[in-house]
């Protein structure tokens, strides 16, 4: 399948958009540029039409493991997952069911019991991580075209 790339220039920052056509899913990643908590970057994603992207496949996991390579030096990037109503029962934020699991080694691991969002790109077989929500990174949204 063929996949279109554009890249987009926003207030002096690089912003990727994919359109990944065998799936119809619109990608967005988006550089943080403070302290936010995952509510607020939520809430990005909703007034855009979406939600913070959800993986369901490795295809999807290593298209949104390439958009996090470019869109952040580090790499770690928020998804959508997040086990804040009951600890280890993982859910998407776009309501959608978590099946595929992948999680990096260790993990989730929920230190210091405040680990309740989830991050792509972590560690040396960057897989899926849990994390506290505070911390600052770029996020992928997505929504259906």
């Amino acid at each position: 399948m063929a996949m279109l790339t554009v890249l987009l220039l926003s207030a002096g920052k690089l912003k990727n958009v994919l359109f990944l056509l065998q799936t119809i899913i619109f990608w967005h990643v988006f550089s943080m540029t403070g302290l936010v908590f995952l509510s607020p970057i939520q809430n990005n994603c909703l007034q855009l039409g979406g939600n913070l992207a959800s993986i369901h496949s490795l295809a999807e996991e290593r298209f949104l493991l390439s958009m996090s390579l470019t869109g952040s030096d580090a790499g770690i990037t928020w998804i959508g997952g997040n086990d804040a109503v009951q600890e280890g029962v993982w859910l998407w934020s776009d309501g959608s069911k978590f099946s595929y699991q992948n999680w990096s080694r260790g993990q989730p691991s929920n230190f210091n019991n405040r680990e309740n969002c989830m991050e792509i790109n972590y560690g040396a077989d960057r897989g899926k991580n849990d994390a506290a929500c505070w911390h600052k990174f770029p996020f992928l949204c997505s929504r259906k075209l």
